[in-house]
């Protein structure tokens, strides 16, 4: 749950209700960070600083600023 919810805050997609579904339109340079996101293991403390550096990454990237953590 803890990867669903920061994929959904990186990609600035609401969650949908029960039965629905959310489009969005997202660079290959968010993706890749999304799907590292998805790949975490959350029962490891150090997977929660991680993927909050992720997030403030692609939320940069998405107000068109250019980080990178060499992820």
């Amino acid at each position: 749950m803890n990867a669903a919810v920061a994929i959904l805050e990186a990609m600035a997609i609401k969650l949908p209700a029960l039965g629905q579904s959310n489009t969005g339109l997202i660079s290959t340079g968010l993706s890749y960070r999304v799907f590292t996101l998805s790949q975490l293991d959350f029962r490891n403390p150090a997977s929660f600083e991680l993927a909050a550096e992720l997030v403030d990454e692609v939320i940069s990237m998405q107000r068109g600023g250019s980080m990178t953590s060499g992820v």
